[in-house]
């Protein structure tokens, strides 16, 4: 090889690792991006309500002028059943016993975790004391500007007859998938749901009482609109598929994808 070949060859070596040199800077750049958006989006939609104080504090309704700030509008219906239930409000609830409580632990403590972290706020019914503790139905629906593929959140103080049913619907109000609590068993204590699906494909989610009796209390919190909880004690995994090819699923609670239509308006 003579001397002319030999620069050849080695300048085509050195234009190749400064070209792979370029190509490794984007690579960094280009993740490094993403891992930074990727952060600020699922932190910007946390919602564990320890922000209520700038927005009436403890007992004050929590009216959509909160919620648009994360891209949802969230409503709730009560009453004896699905058919006759009537709207309902939904109100910010400091932690601890203040006269005005979401949910009661053991004989005597009102709004008080005995695991888990409850914060110094949370989600309530109502603005009383157990409110709509006459109603047989209720049913809270969070509804999306935009589509996600993920989310997760708790319920808590899930006892006595109580149970809960979470389920995530399409953009047409197709069911994709759906979550139940246990029966009880969770006094003072959180029942952590997530779903993650395979693209964005969530538009709505309700979370309805299904156990028997009537409310007694409701409290939810630690809510990330748009990320799942891969410590969730129930988790729902859907990918779309044709309608005449059903998905089952199953975890710690009972979870089933299947399709029908949304009830509620």
């Amino acid at each position: 090889m003579d001397k002319s070949t030999r620069t050849l060859v080695t300048r085509g070596r050195i234009g190749t690792v400064n070209r792979c040199c370029h190509c490794r800077t984007a690579v960094r750049l280009l993740l490094a991006t993403f891992v930074a958006s990727f952060a600020t989006t699922v932190g910007a939609e946390m919602i564990d309500f320890e922000n209520a104080g700038s927005y009436g504090g403890d007992n004050a309704v929590a009216t959509n002028d909160y919620f648009k700030q994360y891209g949802l509008s969230i409503s709730a219906k009560a009453g004896d059943n699905a058919s006759n239930a009537t709207n309902a409000v939904l109100a910010f609830e400091a932690s601890g016993n203040d006269g005005t409580d979401g949910f009661w632990t053991g004989s005597n403590g009102r709004d008080e975790a005995l695991t888990g972290d409850l914060g110094n706020y949370f989600l309530k019914a109502g603005t009383g004391n157990l409110a709509y503790g006459n109603s047989k139905y209720f049913v809270m629906e969070i509804k999306y500007d935009n589509l996600t593929e993920d989310a997760s959140g708790e319920i808590w103080d899930i006892d006595g007859p109580e149970q809960y049913r979470v389920t995530a619907f399409d953009s047409n109000g197709d069911e994709i998938a759906s979550l139940t609590s246990p029966v009880g068993g969770l006094d003072g204590q959180p029942w952590a749901w997530s779903f993650d699906m395979d693209q964005a494909s969530i538009g709505t989610i309700t979370i309805e009482a299904v156990g028997s009796g009537t409310l007694r209390g409701f409290a939810f919190d630690n809510f990330n609109a748009t990320g799942a909880n891969r410590n969730a004690n129930s988790k729902g995994h859907a990918a779309p598929l044709p309608a005449a090819f059903p998905l089952g699923l199953a975890g710690l609670g009972i979870v089933a994808a299947r399709r029908r239509k949304k009830q509620i308006s």
